[in-house]
């Protein structure tokens, strides 16, 4: 009886902490607002700057790809850089570095719509803490590369929030790839890059090598209310 009683006492006070109409609001241990993964991720990167660092050598017919390299990690990874860069050549891509201080993701698309314009980027890969357009269309906020890829598209934020609503004629004019560390914690952001073009130039020239092994993959026929699977090997 007394454990019940207890409970109601508790249960009132709560109700007479919060009155009906007064949203409640969550706060950490330092008594800071929660904020967006947005917020916490894009504020206080600082103006943008753009400085170019290599450019194809000579004149070449190779599809063009910039690497977009995050200035706060550059200099640990120039050795690696050159190397991942002269397999890209080695596959025929024209290479343009680009390293990338502040700014946003708007920035950066106008510099590669610029490129793009010149007719021969096909592609771009983001190296490091780059950033990405950020979307909310009604299911919650969510990072989009597609901003990045999208080089004629419309893309609509109304309320200058930095999120976009809706985009319209939006396609992926080229291709954007990530190597994004950054996050991580078994190790620095420049130990895992490097470790990374490391084992892409290995398996690029022959040095190192995947196992063959079969995957199960489930698919549906169509008509058919149960799937059947395959065996791929990969």
């Amino acid at each position: 009886m007394i454990r019940f009683s207890l409970v109601v006492l508790f249960a009132a006070a709560f109700a007479r902490g919060v009155p009906q109409g007064i949203p409640i609001q969550y706060m950490d241990s330092r008594g800071r607002e929660c904020s967006s993964t947005r917020i916490s991720i894009e504020t206080g990167r600082g103006s943008y700057s753009r400085r170019i660092t290599e450019t194809p050598i000579g004149a070449t017919e190779g599809d063009l790809v910039v690497l977009l390299v995050d200035a706060g990690v550059y200099p640990g990874i120039t050795g690696g850089l050159s190397t991942f860069q002269n397999d890209l050549e080695l596959e025929g891509y024209a290479i343009e570095v680009w390293e990338i201080q502040g700014g946003t993701a708007s920035d950066i698309r106008n510099d590669l719509q610029a490129e793009y314009a010149s007719g021969s980027l096909v592609g771009a890969m983001a190296i490091g803490d780059i950033p990405t357009g950020w979307m909310d269309n009604g299911y919650g906020e969510y990072p989009i590369d597609m901003y990045l890829m999208d080089m004629n598209g419309s893309w609509t934020d109304s309320n200058s929030d930095g999120l976009f609503e809706s985009y319209s004629n939006g396609a992926p004019e080229i291709w954007l790839g990530r190597l994004t560390p950054t996050y991580l914690t078994f190790a620095s952001e420049t130990e895992l890059l490097n470790l990374y073009f490391e084992k892409n130039h290995a398996y690029r020239t022959g040095a190192m090598s995947l196992p063959q092994r079969p995957w199960p993959m489930k698919k549906h026929s169509p008509g058919s209310p149960t799937p059947w699977t395959v065996c791929m090997t990969a």
